[in-house]
């Protein structure tokens, strides 16, 4: 799948690495538009990248 995805978007080396950076990247970037405190990040960032309790 991210061979296809690099394909269709020009990045041949893409890979399902770069994508979880970036969403993990622009995750943060929400948390700080919405002002969520530093305590929940963490439990935020476990569950976007499919941690369950």
């Amino acid at each position: 799948m991210a061979a296809d995805i690099g394909r269709v978007i020009g990045i041949p080396d893409f890979s399902v690495e770069m994508l979880s950076l970036a969403w993990e990247e622009r995750l943060s970037a929400g948390m700080d538009e919405i002002g969520v405190p530093e305590a929940e990040r963490a439990a935020l960032r476990r569950y976007a990248r499919g941690w369950r309790p």
